[in-house]
């Protein structure tokens, strides 16, 4: 569903734009099951890779909406992305790119899940940026609102432009910020291509 509605002070809408506070963290708000069937991932790799993402509880779902709505307004959330266009994964790098800051993402908070699936799914949640002053307040609004288990520490900012992804101590991804971008560049420029005027995409 897309919508338009009126805003009262465009100062206040949520952006993917990190603030570059080293005292903050992202959290991942996680209103899915890691159903990856249709997924970027599942693309890719020509695999169906079984169920599709779905709202399965839309009392919750609307609880997520409202508790932040209520956050950002105590200007409690720095930064916010849906995870639904590629997963966590590209979310946070799309808002990393923003920035051009590293991130330190750590998945302790996903045992006994499977990581790629944690990291790609397209179900239901957000990334969202938080003071780490504001963080225990944050998911007790969430946990309050229907939503307790479902909020989990994410990444951290890093200022050395790496990206890293760590499992149970096994790192799974350590690579340059520069590198990434220009991987995902490339494949926005192709997208853009072919839906947009070829020529004004490459301008």
């Amino acid at each position: 569903v897309s919508a338009f509605t009126r805003v009262g002070d465009v100062r206040g809408a949520l952006t993917p734009e990190l603030a570059l506070e080293e005292d903050s963290e992202l959290l991942l708000v996680d209103l899915g099951r890691d159903r990856l069937g249709q997924s970027i991932l599942a693309q890719v790799f020509d695999t169906p890779l079984g169920p599709v993402p779905d709202l399965d509880d839309p009392v919750v779902f609307r609880g997520f909406f409202d508790t932040l709505q209520a956050q950002a307004r105590a200007g409690r959330i720095l930064a916010y992305h849906d995870r639904s266009d590629g997963g966590a994964l590209v979310a946070a790098l799309e808002m990393a790119f923003t920035a051009g800051v590293g991130l330190g993402i750590h998945l302790d908070a996903f045992v006994g899940r499977e990581p790629l699936a944690v990291l790609f799914n397209e179900e239901l949640g957000a990334l969202v940026q938080v003071r780490r002053a504001d963080r225990d307040a944050v998911v007790a609004a969430f946990d309050a609102a229907g939503l307790a288990g479902r909020v989990h520490r994410f990444a951290t900012l890093r200022l050395d432009n790496r990206v890293e992804v760590l499992a149970d101590d096994v790192r799974l991804l350590n690579a340059d910020l520069d590198t990434l971008f220009d991987a995902w560049l490339e494949t926005t420029h192709a997208m853009q291509r072919r839906r947009d005027n070829p020529e004004c995409a490459d301008e």
